[in-house]
């Protein structure tokens, strides 16, 4: 029988959801829940709560996070390329 699962951080936000079984902190969930693949659902006291507002994210340049090509944020580089680079990290707004 197949297991879905929904991953969680410590603050209660969605990481991902999967069959496998890696570790973490997660919850089985059913079916319906894991074809909506929500990441705007709060985990609080084991409990999927879904919130009232919807979430909008942006990539955002930044000191840290992931490396790319200056001009392009479709190529993730590492450290040893050799020209330009920008970090990016995502940033999350909730809106009522």
């Amino acid at each position: 029988m197949i297991e879905y699962r929904l991953y969680y951080d410590n603050n209660g936000q969605v990481l991902f959801y999967t069959c496998d079984k890696p570790k973490g902190q997660y919850l089985v969930i059913d079916a319906q829940t894991y074809a909506e693949c929500r990441f705007d659902l709060k985990i609080v006291n084991g409990n999927i709560i879904k919130n009232n507002y919807y979430t909008i994210t942006k990539l955002t340049r930044s000191n840290e996070g992931i490396t790319c090509v200056d001009d392009n944020v479709a190529i993730v580089v590492n450290d040893s390329y050799i020209g330009n680079i920008s970090c990016w990290t995502v940033e999350t707004y909730e809106c009522r």
